[in-house]
């Protein structure tokens, strides 16, 4: 286990290193060599006085087609994904999301930390750990370098014009950028689409995981309830290695199945293995499992030591990125009316859990989140009655 884990850092860090002298190499040349050709075509004086508003133009042009790579980037896996067999469950870029609703497109609002864009698909039915997944995990970055050479031969073939070059070469750039950053084997916060591929060539558990998180998610945008699906599903075979994020995220699949039952008492068991058994979660899973510890303990023995040990500076800011989620304003729901007793907190919370609720993509879990939201009524009623009885 020891070996793979040295294995598994030494290739993260070549990952990196590589990217490095590539950014380094393009950035020299294209430094040297743009600015020259920035002369000769007159886009900029001489001696290099740019104007604010000719920067704050050129910052646009760079945000939107940065965006533009996005989208093209989430196109390329789900074309890919699409050619080999999977089955469209959402796309999103930034915040704006599609999903499938009752057989029409609609239009969602989420965002996952740690990622600018996302193209989920359902994988083939298929037995055992054999399925497609080259492809729709490299699609992505293939797409960026086929804009990027698109934007190449324009650049040649079309009659020169400074803001087309500029454009062009801004967008050739970016995509080679993506593509590198999204296909060069690297943890940048959440393993990339290269570490991906790299992990599911080397491990069938690896692939039964992965194909297993995709099917789920498929059946969950279905309209299927965690709960509802087999419990054998979340297990893991003992030679698995948890500490690579695609098989240790199945746990917490895991722990979500109790939590939909409402068998706080076994998501709690589960919570205690993570952090027991699988000391290398990534630092966003380690924040997750914090908010589940942090939910469990409010809705249990609430006491107040553990409740601050939990709620760290750290956990906080997290919360507060990820405070759109609606599990998050149940957690926050639940802090303010079971911890701080705070009545007008807790409601605006409520407010906070419709708002977010009317563009969630995942109709089902808003389902089990307003059953949290219940049970954590009838806790604090049951409790304020308690309190009553004794005064």
């Amino acid at each position: 286990m020891e070996k793979v884990k040295k294995k598994k850092g030494l290739v993260n860090r070549v990952g990196k290193l590589i990217l490095f002298l590539l950014f380094i190499v393009i950035g020299f040349f294209g430094g040297y060599y743009g600015m020259d050709t920035i002369e000769q075509l007159g886009i900029v004086p001489q001696n290099l006085e740019l104007t604010i508003g000719y920067i704050m133009l050129l910052l646009i042009i760079v945000v939107v087609l940065y965006v533009f790579q996005i989208f093209i980037h989430e196109g390329g896996h789900y074309v890919f994904g699409r050619l080999t067999g999977y089955t469209f469950v959402s796309f999103r870029v930034g915040s704006i999301m599609l999903v499938r609703e009752n057989g029409r497109i609609k239009r969602k609002s989420y965002r996952v930390e740690g990622t600018l864009g996302q193209c989920l698909l359902m994988p083939p039915d298929v037995k055992g750990e054999s399925f497609p997944f080259v492809l729709y995990n490299l699609g992505g970055v293939i797409a960026n370098i086929i804009s990027s050479l698109l934007s190449i031969i324009l650049l040649i073939i079309l009659p020169e014009h400074e803001w087309i070059s500029i454009i062009l070469g801004i967008n050739i750039a970016l995509g080679i950028f993506i593509a590198l950053v999204n296909g060069v084997p690297m943890k940048l916060g959440v393993p990339n689409d290269g570490m991906v591929i790299n992990y599911l060539k080397k491990d069938k558990q690896v692939r039964k995981a992965f194909w297993l998180q995709l099917h789920i998610n498929g059946l969950l945008a279905k309209g299927k309830r965690i709960r509802d699906l087999p419990e054998e599903w979340f297990e893991i075979p003992e030679n698995a290695d948890l500490s690579n994020p695609l098989i240790s995220v199945i746990k917490f699949f895991l722990c979500e199945y109790f939590m939909d039952k409402k068998d706080f008492e076994k998501a709690k068991a589960v919570c205690q293995y993570i952090e027991a058994n699988i000391p290398d979660l990534l630092d966003l899973y380690k924040k997750e499992l914090s908010c589940y510890q942090l939910f469990l303990e409010i809705i249990g023995d609430c006491r107040i030591e553990r409740i601050n040990e939990i709620y760290t500076k750290e956990l906080k800011q997290y919360i507060k990125v990820t405070k759109k989620y609606i599990s998050r304003i149940r957690l926050l729901y639940a802090y303010e009316l079971l911890v701080n007793q705070n009545r007008d907190a807790a409601d605006k919370q409520l407010d906070a859990f419709e708002k977010a609720a009317k563009k969630y993509p995942v109709l089902t879990e808003i389902e089990s989140e307003r059953e949290m939201l219940e049970l954590i009524d009838s806790i604090y009623f049951n409790r304020k009655g308690q309190t009553d009885v004794m005064s």
